[in-house]
């Protein structure tokens, strides 16, 4: 199936790997070299979970993509969420992807910030990792609840200039919210770009400040989804250009086009 320029396809993936690598926070590994060849930071893919009553696809950021594998990340939340976190090697999921638009990292820029809060970090983790291979800069300010949820810090140190993680119990870092130290940070960092993810809140907030700034800020929101190609319109936001669907207009957006309610 073809989208726009987008290739999309509807396979049934193999499970190589699947481990919890923070507090009910779980990375999952397919083989997919169709899927992992074409797919972008910013894009999802939607998996069809044979489980009980789950009707709906659950979409997920990519994580990370390369050659013919792929990894997304994820948090258990709710009943789908946690039979994911039981797949085991060698078992088959359905999936529909690459689906959505995906950040920019536009020609003439050489330094990045990243901003994400919690499980919001899945799609900049993918942006960092490409934006090193261009030699772009990536500088991190990451948040999370406590300690027990930060997610491959050793991982991150190594595709950043900068990690700064902070935590709103103190566990870890800072005892403080990503929008408390964004002003500072982003004013020393002084990117020529910046990209966020993370609930919605914090991200009407990361808008504002980084607006009153003059950064441009693009952010990938987090919604739930029903078809993921934009049909049954389950997933509209108001936009300056009116409302459009997180799945097929997004779920990347310009910081600036959002009006948030």
């Amino acid at each position: 199936m073809k989208k726009g320029d987008n290739l999309i396809f509807n396979l049934s993936v193999e499970v190589i790997s699947n481990q919890m690598i923070a507090s009910e926070v779980f990375k999952i590994k397919f083989f997919s070299k169709e899927i992992a060849s074409v797919a972008k930071p910013g894009q999802f893919i939607h998996l069809k979970l044979d489980y009980e009553d789950i009707l709906l696809r659950r979409p997920f950021s990519f994580y990370r993509a390369e050659k013919e594998t792929f990894e997304l990340l994820f948090q258990i939340v709710g009943k789908g969420t946690a039979f994911l976190s039981k797949l085991k090697p060698k078992e088959k999921v359905d999936v529909l992807g690459p689906l959505g638009n995906c950040f920019s990292l536009p020609n003439n820029i050489s330094r990045i910030l990243l901003v994400a809060g919690g499980i919001g970090i899945a799609p900049l983790r993918f942006l960092a990792e490409v934006a090193k291979k261009k030699g772009i800069e990536s500088y991190l300010l990451y948040g999370t609840c406590s300690s027990n949820k930060i997610v491959d810090l050793a991982d991150f140190k190594a595709l950043t200039k900068e990690a700064f993680i902070l935590t709103e119990d103190g566990s870890f870092g800072e005892k403080a919210m990503v929008t408390d130290l964004l002003q500072k940070f982003a004013h020393e960092v002084a990117p020529d770009y910046a990209y966020a993810c993370g609930p919605r809140l914090m991200l009407k907030e990361v808008v504002k400040i980084l607006i009153s700034l003059n950064i441009k800020v693009e952010i990938a929101l987090e919604e739930v989804l029903g078809c993921g190609l934009g049909v049954c319109h389950g997933c509209v936001c108001q936009t300056t250009k009116g409302y459009q669907t997180v799945c097929r207009d997004g779920p990347v957006f310009e910081g600036k086009s959002i009006i948030w309610e």
